[in-house]
């Protein structure tokens, strides 16, 4: 049991890292309902080339509101935080993680519409935001 924390330390990123290789080329889309709105979160990315590129950008009502570049977010902190959009929709937030996909939590208003679930990899990462780092790093993120 003791050699287990050390292991999955190594093994994780490890993984991590052979993932952004077999992950490729991706492109993600989410559509999500709030009263009268629809939310939509486009998201894509290609691993394949050096440095990696890719970005997204969320959409209300069919009208682009916020891009971003390829990032990796800190599943902590909003990568996307934007206020006044709407009477209905005073404050949208995006978060992400994941370890192998991405994972996406959606928070309008403060009160979370939309969350993706999480894997044992995704909440292992959420707890060591130093293994988020050291990614971003040796990724040129």
């Amino acid at each position: 049991m003791s050699y287990l924390i050390p292991f999955l330390s190594l093994l994780i990123p490890l993984l991590i890292a052979y993932s952004f290789k077999t992950m490729s080329k991706k492109n993600l889309t989410w559509t999500i309902k709030y009263k009268s709105h629809q939310i939509e979160i486009q998201n894509n990315y290609d691993f394949t080339v050096n440095p990696p590129k890719g970005g997204g950008k969320l959409l209300i009502d069919e009208c682009e509101t916020q891009t971003w570049k390829l990032i990796l977010p800190l599943p902590t902190q909003p990568f996307v935080s934007i206020d006044g959009i709407s009477e209905e929709i005073y404050s949208i937030k995006l978060y992400g993680a994941g370890a192998f996909r991405t994972k996406l939590s959606v928070e309008v208003n403060n009160e979370f519409i939309y969350q993706d679930k999480l894997n044992i990899f995704d909440k292992y990462l959420i707890r060591n935001p130093k293994i988020i780092e050291k990614i971003k790093e040796s990724s040129g993120l």
